[in-house]
């Protein structure tokens, strides 16, 4: 049946949270079955959140910002212009 998508549930004190659901069907002895998997996406989107703004701040900053991995290579470098 594949995932549901992005949903919001309802933790016991009342407060709302992002959750991801899926949902998958079997056959067994001629009854369906349906498994559903709930996942609490909170500090997923929360570092979505923060590397999208890490990133606006080295795009807009006026120096040059480059990253390297760790043999020394650079990976990376924002759109610095002398």
């Amino acid at each position: 049946m594949g995932a549901m998508g992005q949903r919001l549930a309802l933790r016991s004190d009342g407060v709302e949270f992002p959750i991801e659901a899926s949902i998958s069907q079997a056959e067994t002895g001629g009854k369906k079955l349906f498994t559903v998997i709930l996942r609490d996406v909170t500090e997923r989107r929360q570092a979505e959140a923060r590397n999208l703004l890490l990133a606006a701040i080295v795009e807009s900053s006026d120096d040059a910002i480059l990253s390297k991995d760790l043999a020394g290579t650079r990976i990376e470098m924002n759109n610095f212009r002398p």
